[in-house]
């Protein structure tokens, strides 16, 4: 069988670059989209719905090592997600203030809610720092620290919402902070289209290592 694309086979006078999967394109972007599972196996099932649930099928998948790190860290996004969005039901269904007119606080509070908010999705926009190229391992430890941070930054205006509850009473406050929070987890996904992003970034910084594979291997 000749070297076409799906053979496993190299044409004749092209090298993989380094880092690359074996098999995978060599020319074009380095981020080699056939090796990215897709979110399909987080979705598989009720396990993505249910807190805790994905939590322990990775680490049973782990365990009979078959551990995918780009898995690993959508499922811990969803995770994230549904938090939020559950307490938004909590929240609406069982910290709905009930007083007899409006308090006279929720507009300031709105207005400092919907700051933080725009706060938030800022500092994950920005949150870009030079992804550590020297390995594999290393690879994937840097990008999974600017993960979290991103992470860590977009949970805050659903936190000032669900706080401005707490504190003041109507319900609307925290559904002002959650769409910032769910903005800023978009900016954080491990997805096609922001790895790609992340791709460039290292090509720019002269890497030829495949974000995907790295992300996709366990660097014990």
């Amino acid at each position: 069988m000749g070297a076409g694309p799906w053979s496993g086979k190299r044409p004749a006078g092209r090298e993989a670059a380094p880092g690359s999967p074996p098999g995978g394109p060599t020319d074009g972007p380095l981020l080699d989209r056939r090796a990215d599972p897709g979110w399909g196996p987080v979705f598989a099932g009720l396990g993505w719905f249910v807190p805790g649930l994905q939590q322990r099928r990775m680490r049973r998948l782990r365990e009979r090592g078959g551990f995918d790190g780009l898995l690993q860290l959508r499922s811990l996004l969803l995770a994230f997600v549904n938090a939020v969005v559950l307490i938004g039901v909590v929240v609406a269904f069982g910290l709905a203030h009930t007083g007899a007119g409006p308090d006279p606080r929720s507009r300031p509070a709105a207005v400092i809610v919907v700051a933080v908010g725009a706060a938030g999705v800022a500092v994950a926009a920005r949150l870009e720092r030079p992804l550590d190229c020297s390995g594999d391992g290393a690879l994937a430890g840097s990008y999974r620290s600017e993960f979290f941070l991103r992470v860590a930054a977009a949970e805050v205006p659903a936190l000032a919402g669900f706080v401005a509850v707490m504190v003041i009473g109507p319900a609307w406050l925290y559904f002002l902070g959650a769409p910032f929070s769910l903005a800023g987890f978009a900016l954080a996904a491990p997805s096609a289209r922001n790895l790609a992003r992340a791709q460039d970034r290292l090509r720019l910084q002269g890497c030829a290592r495949s974000l995907v594979a790295a992300l996709r291997d366990p660097h014990d």
